[in-house]
């Protein structure tokens, strides 16, 4: 083999050489890009899984995850914080080793390189995977922070699990609490020096309380944190004896899913009702914003509540929904805020069916309970139903007004009700009128059945009425209104006052 031969034949090994190496790096790079291990469907902060599911990232692999928690584990909900406890990310991931076992909790610091780093531990007595939520937030100061877990056990009672992560300790179980029916909790506004946060105010228990004579009790305990004996006490508790409610489905009260969609749509201020069923609307004490009203909707998967309440409007997302218990079984619907759908905004709103027309509402901020009703249609058709009636009150009283002869130095035109008759020497000309009121303008149509040969025009704006003369000033009409032209006013001198109703 010639050397020319040897050296074409070792290039052409060469570059066949370089395009394997460059193929399997681009497959490789490839691989690389498909990120679905890092992936769990999951519903964060949701009870019946109401709300549409969010794809959050996990730091790490679902493969590293294996490698601690095994390969055939169901996961149930996970959250990535910021732990006070190191520099790095910390992941609570929660999962259920088999169907029938329950959820189990366990915290890893991530450190760099996908390292897992296990932080605490813990088994709960929570069995479902719906009704599920994970919860980081301060509780008792501004600046410390709490693992809050929800869920619901194999004996269908409610639980939850406060666990402390702050910097003097490590991970450890603060309180666990269960109830038959509720738990939900308060927050209140704290205020340091102008800085704004919530602080929980109280933890709501309801429970069975069956005796032999009432199978109906139950029980509603109020816990609070005593901040010197740093723990929950038992602050007030007290029976409730619940109320049936006939004509709206168990199915219904005991669903929060159903629930919720049973409330869609608009309620009204429960006086509004009133006022339409005592024929007392004032459209002039209403404008369009300030209708009370409180409205449920979900589009594209999320869950929303509107409230207008005078000068208090708002659009709220809902985070999640928690059936209550009490008197009449109700909704807790807590709040998330919908710039940033990680962070849960401590606002709620507490709302109470009391018959299939009539529900109570609560909040958020400092709003007390208020009554609305469902209406056969909207709010504000009534009013415009009213400002209609009334407006026509109003024109066919200025008819009357109208009526009578007048005259200037053209021509005599008398109005009688809905006609109108116009002479000039020999010439009568004759038709119907037609008033509208322009905000709070008079419009008169002239409508010929003759020849319009005297007065020329057909639309006028009433400038003046009284006893003695009436005004006209000629308008074009337009799409937008009316346009005044450029013509002398009409001036009509009364020459009695009459009220005839007799026709031409």
């Amino acid at each position: 083999m010639t050397v020319t031969k040897y050296l074409k034949l070792l290039i052409f090994f060469f570059i066949l050489f370089f395009i394997l190496i460059f193929t399997f790096q681009s497959c490789k790079k490839k691989n690389e890009q498909i990120s679905s291990d890092f992936f769990l469907s999951e519903n964060l902060y949701t009870f019946d899984q109401s709300i549409s599911s969010n794809d959050e990232r996990l730091p790490v692999s679902v493969i590293k995850l294996r490698q601690y928690i095994g390969s055939d584990f169901e996961p149930v909900g996970y959250k990535v914080f910021n732990s006070k406890k190191s520099n790095y990310e910390d992941l609570i991931f929660c999962y259920k080793e088999n169907q029938a076992s329950n959820v189990k909790i366990i915290i890893f610091s991530v450190l760099p390189n996908e390292i897992l780093r296990k932080q605490f531990e813990f088994q709960t007595t929570i069995s479902e995977k719906k009704d599920f939520s994970i919860q980081v937030s301060n509780l008792f100061f501004e600046d410390d922070s709490y693992i809050l877990i929800e869920g619901i056990d194999d004996q269908n009672n409610r639980a939850l699990y406060i666990f402390s992560n702050n910097m003097a300790d490590n991970f450890s179980l603060l309180q666990n609490f269960s109830a038959t029916y509720s738990i939900f909790y308060d927050f209140t506004e704290k205020d340091y020096e102008g800085a704004k946060y919530f602080v929980l105010k109280n933890i709501v228990l309801l429970n069975n309380a069956l005796s032999a004579t009432n199978t109906t009790i139950q029980r509603k305990d109020i816990f609070i944190w005593d901040y010197s004996l740093k723990s929950f006490i038992l602050s007030e508790s007290s029976q409730i004896i619940p109320q049936s409610i006939s004509d709206i489905s168990s199915e219904i009260l005991y669903s929060s899913e159903n629930y919720f969609y049973f409330i869609r749509g608009f309620w009204y201020s429960e006086k509004y009702k009133k006022m339409i069923d005592k024929n007392s609307i004032n459209p002039d004490d209403f404008e369009r914003d300030a209708i009370k009203y409180a409205y449920f909707s979900e589009n594209n998967g999320i869950k929303q509540v509107h409230i207008n309440y005078g000068d208090y409007a708002d659009i709220y997302n809902i985070d999640k929904i928690i059936k209550m218990g009490g008197q009449k079984p109700g909704l807790r619907l807590t709040l998330k805020d919908p710039v940033s759908l990680n962070i849960v905004d401590y606002r709620y709103v507490d709302l109470f069916l009391f018959d299939n027309s009539l529900i109570k509402v609560k909040g958020p901020e400092d709003y007390d309970y208020e009554s609305y009703v469902r209406l056969p249609k909207p709010f504000i058709e009534y009013i415009n139903e009213v400002r209609s009636t009334n407006k026509d009150s109003e024109i066919e009283k200025f008819k009357q007004s109208l009526n009578g002869t007048y005259s200037n130095s053209e021509f005599v035109i008398e109005f009688m009700h809905n006609q109108f008759r116009i002479s000039k020497d020999a010439i009568t000309d004759t038709g119907e009128i037609k008033l509208e009121k322009k905000d709070e303008n008079f419009i008169l149509f002239f409508l010929f059945t003759t020849q319009n040969r005297i007065l020329g025009k057909k639309y006028y704006f009433i400038d003046k009425i009284n006893e003695e003369r009436v005004i006209l000033i000629s308008v074009n009409p337009t799409l937008n209104g009316y346009v005044i032209e450029n013509n002398r006013p009409v001036t009509l001198t009364r020459k009695n006052i009459a009220n005839s109703t007799s026709g031409i």
